[in-house]
């Protein structure tokens, strides 16, 4: 008699606890955006938000290359999670949060992020790294470039994604990871940007941000950041000189930089992951409290 195999699908949610909201998702001129849904309907699973097979094999080839198994590769791209694509859209008036990536990033590096935050009654919405679109950077001189191609990226989609009717264009707050910060940070420089969160974002690093100054008026700033991963350090001498209607910091513990991404919930959801990206013990419960802290402050501010 033949045995019959089930599969546990394993949620990259895992470490937090989405809103009420069914979440639906949707690319609309190559902006993908996440909004609240009437019903819930099929989940996506992390593999259905890649659209080059390619890259997603490279990917797995890269987690290969870690030592991370092939079973763990395989449930890590099965995993479910909570968005469905499509669904019909609950009615009603949202703020806006866009994501800003990081350096190279695409939207699946956020994806977890967009669900948690659309689930608790947001329309979400990222595009591709500047450095996918137009080219990785050659050198230093070239951040003043790409964080103004970037920041007219954002003002970009924020039109598409204005269009919506559940969007309120009014209200917006953005999340900036890593490279993102900056970009962010330029775009909200006098605009009317209800609000901005740097996910260890290079302006509270000791990188030199010689391309932005502290000239201008910028609007309530949260910044989570981690100090074990010795790439990226602390220091906030520049973001203290800014002129922010407010400036809150938050430290969470056990992560590295690439923890603030898709990557640190799968580290959350898999021993080999968390291994192979040096995540601490405490990784679960920082996440939780990233999220938490990003949704009080939207809150807040939006």
């Amino acid at each position: 008699m033949p045995v019959l195999v089930l599969t546990v699908l394993i949620s990259l949610l895992s470490p937090v606890r989405p809103g009420t909201n069914p979440v639906g998702y949707e690319v609309v001129d190559s902006v993908s955006v996440w909004y609240p849904a009437t019903v819930p309907g099929p989940e996506m699973r992390y593999r259905d938000y890649w659209t080059d097979e390619k890259e997603l094999d490279g990917f797995g080839r890269f987690l290969r290359g870690q030592k991370i198994s092939d079973a763990t590769v395989e449930r890590f791209f099965d995993a479910s999670m909570l968005a469905t694509r499509g669904a019909p859209a609950r009615a009603g008036r949202f703020p806006i949060v866009f994501i800003v990536q990081g350096n190279g990033k695409s939207p699946v590096d956020q994806a977890v992020l967009a669900e948690v935050i659309a689930s608790h009654g947001y329309v979400v919405a990222t595009i591709p790294s500047v450095m996918i679109r137009t080219g990785p950077m050659k050198s230093d001189a070239e951040i003043g470039q790409k964080m103004k191609l970037e920041a007219a990226g954002i003002g970009r989609a924020l039109a598409v994604v204005g269009r919506r009717p559940a969007a309120d264009r009014k209200r917006v707050v953005l999340v900036g990871y890593s490279f993102g910060a900056r970009s962010a940070l330029l775009y909200s420089m006098n605009s009317r940007v209800r609000g901005l969160v740097s996910l260890d974002g290079g302006i509270g690093t000791g990188l030199r941000p010689d391309s932005m100054n502290s000239v201008g008026a910028f609007p309530p700033l949260l910044h989570i950041y981690q100090d074990i991963d010795e790439r990226v350090m602390p220091d906030f001498r520049f973001l203290q000189s800014l002129r922010a209607r407010s400036l809150q910091f938050e430290r969470v513990s056990g992560m590295r930089h690439h923890h603030f991404s898709t990557i640190g919930f799968a580290a959350a959801a898999f021993p080999e992951i968390a291994a192979a990206t040096r995540a601490g013990t405490s990784l679960p419960a920082s996440l939780e409290a990233m999220v938490g802290q990003i949704l009080a402050f939207i809150r807040k501010t939006a």
